[in-house]
């Protein structure tokens, strides 16, 4: 209760200095186009790399394989250390990851079985596959919407 006896002055100075560090507290953290952009670079990154590796003349299509794996793997690994305040743009790099979890491990199934030969367990990865990739257009298309309305 020291602060009732205080001196309106001294009561003032202290509150605005408290306000004033608030402001700049609120102004140092990520606003959500910040964060936007971070989830977008990621994402786009990974449309790159994939892209690279898919391209025409490139390695043969296991090695592919192989490297799409990879880029999933670290693109998933990228977006689970994105450091997000944003609930909704932690709910999209939720399923961001887990569509990268779903589609590196369909293209390490689809790997294994195309080595050794097993046309029906090669046709189940596959499959999984797009339904894996199949999330991302929309997935983006929401991302897109929900960042471009905060401008």
């Amino acid at each position: 209760m020291s602060f009732l006896i205080q001196s309106p002055y001294s009561f003032m100075v202290k509150a605005l200095i408290a306000a004033a560090l608030g402001f700049w507290l609120v102004g140092c953290s990520e606003n959500r186009s910040s964060q936007c952009v971070k989830l977008i670079s990621v994402a786009n990154q990974a449309v790159n790399s994939i892209e690279a590796v898919t391209a025409p003349n490139s390695a043969d299509s296991i090695e592919a394989l192989k490297q799409i794996a990879v880029v999933a793997q670290e693109t998933n690994t990228a977006m689970k250390d994105l450091k997000l305040t944003d609930g909704k743009l932690v709910e999209f790099r939720d399923r961001f990851t887990a569509m990268y979890e779903a589609t590196s491990a369909a293209t390490q199934s689809l790997i294994e079985s195309s080595s050794v030969k097993n046309t029906a367990a090669s046709q189940k990865a596959y499959e999984d596959l797009k339904v894996s990739t199949s999330q991302e257009s929309p997935l983006v298309d929401e991302v897109n919407q929900y960042c471009n309305a905060g401008q």
